[in-house]
């Protein structure tokens, strides 16, 4: 597993020497690690001499690549990385091993390191046993990096590869990756669910320009592990909860253990996700299980509850077949029965006219019309058939699967605290859930003609023939005026149309004395999206990104990709703290829930600038500029972020360089 805080083994900036600065300027020894990380950067880079007695808290010899291992040392009071290290083969370090360092100091690329180390095993020993008590907070501010520490959570999820574990850790604050080496006979999976107390490294996540953009934690062993409250032993005899109870308040009930439940299956997606229905509701779960298992068949789950839609979702599910079968009756609605959330995760059934396909997308998905309302309908591509893709638009279908019900999260501003619904789209169990009731009418004024002359009939075949020519090139004018002014990854306007529709809305705002709010925002750490899942999930992360934007948005507000992960949101009559509230719903909506991307669930944030055209900005471009720059400071600040532009919007040549250095610095 590739972690990017590792690139504290490669030293910046190469040694002057051990014991001088080129200068002939003696040195001090440095004989402790607080002495080290006590300097800058900068200073260390001049290569202190270090001679230091310590003990390995971390030592994992093919983290980084094989031959040069990840090596952390810890002494009375701090911990530091060691760089550069090569493994001659017979020292045979473990963790707990007090070991003598001789180096020299060197700026790593976040904190001091030591480099070019010649290390020598003193005794076998144990690890330090005090460790001071961290958090999630404590952790992403910097300040414990890269300290000995202790954190307890429960271990939701666990994943083997590469000769590491990682335990997902849900703490009270937050979640952590908490990476060690597998050691051989450890069963990892058994503590999923089990309340821990883990001591190990901090370890910051930085880009190249040593700004900290995640953490995680290393630790050397299960010996470094306190199991507080095992998991249980089997999760399927967990007291039975009903679904309607999950997520509800009871006084001292705590959320982040696992719940069980037993019902029908309505839907299987293998490695992706679970319906299931019992007699007070219906829920999904995020699977990555595979195991076969039918509609109507009874199972049990073991899941950890989030917070969904308009509903609890569950997470990180494991289940078993049952031997008892219930098959669950589809319930007929209409269109705006599905948009009422009150069929959210439950087997529906429903009709309308088919208007398209869509082939972009990872799953197979129709759109479907009923009376004003379309709502797409999905499965896996690995599951559709030669009947779905022959599809014939224009015709009469009765699809069959679960309703997904998708929200605008505006809840203050709804007194009764209920969300409001923005679509709802079905999930298909298999291609026989959709059935063509009427095929498409072909030529039907032409059928009810044939008893006249067959020349009459060949003239109106031609005007229908015309008719339907003109119709298509409308459509394919349509669509390329789309195509001209949307992103053809989100389906959101692009960077042109946007900003036209800013230029449109300033206009009119300056006419009414209005003004128009401005939203810049970016996904925090997308690139590193890209780099370790692929482009494939970056693609389904903007696409996700997108649908919590809109959702969190007025429905008269504009949102356009104003280039990569950048997006602009223009919200018109809108006043300073009415677009702070809206980018505060924004931000919130998308770090509320990870973002499924396939098998992966991955944690997404956005940072925000945000500006208000007005009498002091009267200017498209000025304000952009302004946007721009808050959205800079709200990375510079930590990400996750709103920053509204600063009060004083003059730009002279000083808040350029300024600027310039601010972006540079960012990315």
């Amino acid at each position: 597993m590739a972690l990017l805080f590792l690139c504290l083994c490669r030293p910046a900036i190469a040694a002057q020497g051990a014991g001088g600065t080129g200068s002939g300027e003696a040195l001090p020894t440095l004989t402790t690690v607080a002495a080290i990380h006590g300097m800058t950067s900068r200073e260390a880079s001049r290569g202190y001499p270090v001679h230091l007695r310590a003990v390995v808290t971390y030592y994992d010899p093919c983290l980084d690549h094989p031959g040069h291992p990840v090596i952390m040392l810890t002494d009375q009071a701090a911990t530091v990385f060691v760089s550069d290290f090569v493994d001659p083969g017979y020292l045979q370090i473990k963790a707990g091993d007090v070991v003598t360092v001789t180096g020299i100091s060197g700026p790593g690329e976040f904190a001091p390191v030591i480099l070019h180390p010649d290390i020598h095993v003193v005794s076998r020993g144990s690890l330090p046993a005090r460790a001071p008590r961290s958090t999630f907070y404590q952790l992403i501010k910097g300040s414990d990096d890269p300290q000995w520490v202790e954190m307890e959570g429960v271990v939701e999820r666990v994943e083997v590869s590469g000769g590491n574990a990682t335990l997902k850790l849900g703490l009270a604050d937050g979640e952590i990756a908490a990476t060690t080496v597998v050691e051989p006979g450890v069963d990892y999976a058994r503590l999923v669910d089990a309340l821990v107390r883990i001591r190990g490294a901090a370890g910051s996540i930085f880009n190249r320009h040593g700004q900290i953009t995640g953490d995680q934690l290393l630790f050397p062993g299960m010996a470094a592990v306190t199991v507080e409250q095992p998991a249980p032993a089997d999760p399927f005899k967990l007291p039975m909860s009903r679904v309607n109870s999950l997520m509800t308040y009871a006084p001292g009930k705590i959320f982040n253990h696992r719940a069980h439940i037993r019902g029908a299956v309505t839907l299987l997606w293998p490695g992706r996700l679970l319906c299931v229905e019992d007699a007070s509701g219906s829920i999904c779960a995020i699977t990555s299980q595979t195991t076969p298992v039918a509609p109507g068949q009874m199972v049990d789950v073991a899941a950890f509850p989030q917070i969904g839609q308009v509903a609890p979702i569950l997470s990180d599910a494991v289940y078993q077949v049952l031997p008892v079968h219930h098959a669950a009756a589809a319930i007929p609605i209409d269109a705006m029965e599905g948009l009422s959330g009150e069929h959210d995760a439950q087997l529906v059934q429903i009709e309308g006219r088919l208007t398209t396909q869509d082939r972009a997308l990872k799953d197979f998905t129709i759109l479907v019309s009923a009376g004003k309302l379309t709502f797409p309908v999905s499965m896996p591509r690995s599951q559709q058939s030669k009947v779905l893709l022959n599809l014939k638009e224009g015709s009469l279908v009765r699809v069959t699967g679960i309703c997904a019900v998708q929200t605008d999260p505006t809840v203050f501003f709804h007194h009764d605290g209920h969300a409001k619904i923005k679509f709802f789209q079905i999930f298909l169990r298999s291609p026989a859930d959709v059935i063509v009731l009427q095929q498409p009418s072909w030529w039907t004024t032409a059928h009810s003609l044939r008893v006249l002359e067959f020349a009459f009939a060949a003239a109106l075949c031609i005007l229908g023939w015309s008719v339907y020519l003109r119709r298509r090139l409308s459509q394919q004018a349509e669509l390329l005026h789309f195509q001209a002014t949307h992103d053809g990854l989100t389906g959101t306007w692009n960077r042109k149309a946007i900003c036209d529709l800013l230029h449109r809305e300033s206009i009119i705002a300056g006419r009414a004395h209005k003004q128009v709010g401005i939203i810049m925002l970016d996904a925090d750490h997308f690139k590193r999206v890209n780099d370790t899942h692929g482009h494939a999930a970056g693609d389904a992360v903007l696409i996700e990104l997108v649908k919590r934007i809109q959702a969190a948005v007025r429905s008269y507000d504009l949102t356009g990709r104003y280039g990569g992960e950048e997006f602009l949101v223009v919200l018109p009559e809108c006043t300073e703290q009415e677009v702070a509230l809206c980018a505060e719903r924004v931000r919130a909506s998308v770090a509320g829930h990870p973002v499924d991307a396939g098998n992966l669930h991955l944690s997404i944030t956005v940072s925000l600038g945000t500006v208000v055209l007005n009498p002091r900005i009267n200017n498209q471009q000025d304000a952009l500029a302004a946007a721009d720059r808050a959205l800079y400071l709200a990375k510079h600040s930590g990400r996750n972020c709103v920053v509204p532009a600063p009060m004083d919007l003059r730009i002279t040549t000083e808040s350029l360089r300024l600027h310039s250095q601010l972006a540079t610095d960012v990315f």
